[in-house]
């Protein structure tokens, strides 16, 4: 998801085009990132610069835009710098693929976001990270608050306000015998978030509003769905049409598959 603001260009997204060493989730991936860097370049080719990696792929994403290398080129070059850094993450050969959480990981890895403090209670013992990446998983906190267990279906809207809880939460470490408390903070908005969501009961949301230091709207942008070992996408641009593309079959064609302001909740959950 992104905030608001986008302007410049109208033409059609497109699509990465599959290669037989199972590069899909990269194809799903930079297909979203890819055409939202071209609806306004000058604008993300600031906001996305979160670390050299990303850095690096938007160097490609101009090249492509002048001509001068292709988006799998472009796609390449990444998957050999990520392989190069962990061949067992990021394999190169048919037969093993990139799992879409950690391509997201690295890709959205970021300074400054936030921190994650745990205490126990008990003794007061106490521990603080950084948060290093821009998604969130949202398997930590599934199920563990307002009726969870019982069904009840949340949105992405209901996990934020959990997850950063002034008041913290429960869960993960232990100390004493029990859980640390922990309390969550993000520095500021960032431009662009990305949720795991895949095995959880959240629903996804449209839009949603977030206030740190100042006020953002979040857009739906983009979902990766994963089936049969395979990776495939959604887009959605700027005037809120839905686009589809399959690296595999589509290609570099992305197909109009519908509008995200007439579509429901529950059909978002499937591609």
């Amino acid at each position: 998801m992104h905030h608001g603001n986008i302007e410049e260009t109208n033409l059609a997204p497109v699509g990465f085009i599959w290669h037989s060493t199972y590069s899909c989730a990269y194809d799903a991936l930079f297909t979203i990132l890819y055409n939202l860097w071209s609806e306004n370049r000058n604008k993300w080719s600031t906001k996305m610069k979160l670390n050299n990696l990303i850095g690096s792929l938007i160097t490609g994403f101009l090249e492509v835009n002048q001509g001068e290398i292709t988006m799998e080129i472009c796609r390449d070059r990444i998957r050999q710098t990520l392989h190069n850094q962990n061949r067992n993450k990021f394999p190169l050969r048919q037969g093993e693929g990139t799992s879409i959480f950690d391509l997201c990981e690295e890709i959205l890895k970021a300074h400054e976001i936030g921190h994650i403090k745990t205490k126990c209670r008990v003794c007061e013992r106490e521990q603080e990270s950084e948060i290093e990446t821009l998604i969130f998983d949202c398997h930590h906190i599934n199920n563990i608050r307002d009726g969870g267990s019982n069904g009840a279906h949340h949105t992405i809207i209901n996990w934020l306000a959990i997850y950063l809880d002034i008041q913290g939460i429960d869960g993960g470490a232990r100390c004493c015998r029990q859980q640390m408390r922990t309390i969550i903070s993000l520095v500021h908005s960032p431009a662009i978030m990305a949720f795991n969501m895949y095995g959880t009961n959240i629903g996804l949301t449209k839009a949603f509003t977030l206030r740190i230091t100042n006020k953002r709207k979040y857009y739906l942008t983009g979902i990766i769905y994963h089936g049969d070992y395979h990776f495939n996408c959604w887009f959605i641009d700027k005037n809120g049409t839905i686009w589809y593309n399959d690296g595999m079959e589509t290609k570099r064609e992305c197909i109009i598959d519908g509008d995200i302001s007439k579509i429901s909740m529950s059909d978002l959950n499937m591609c």
